[in-house]
């Protein structure tokens, strides 16, 4: 079981986070393209950003966690904030959304 195996279990959530980290960067660099740029409003910008700082947080909470071998309090803040990463990429969503947009 993937959810048993604790080397699985690793490499399936790298997968995610590079899956994950490769969609923030194309998200951006869509985001960069004129036409899209003159559509974004502030507040989507604004999103945009704390998309970018959740994930960099994350990625740099990560490695710290793996690093440490484990210490507990990062690995409970790497916990903490894939909440905060979530929360950021829904509510980008639903702006994006809202608007009829597609990045």
């Amino acid at each position: 079981n993937a959810f048993e195996n604790g080397s699985t279990a690793q490499t399936l959530h790298r997968l995610l986070a590079m899956n994950t980290a490769w969609f923030v960067i194309a998200m951006n660099l869509m985001a960069r393209r004129p036409h899209i740029l003159a559509q974004l409003t502030p507040e989507m910008r604004t999103a945009i950003k704390h998309v970018n700082a959740a994930i960099a947080l994350q990625v740099a909470l990560g490695i710290a966690t793996i690093v440490s071998e484990v210490h507990i309090p990062l690995a409970v803040a790497h916990q903490g904030n894939s909440l905060v990463v979530l929360a950021a990429l829904i509510r980008l969503s639903a702006m994006v959304g809202s608007r009829g947009m597609m990045l």
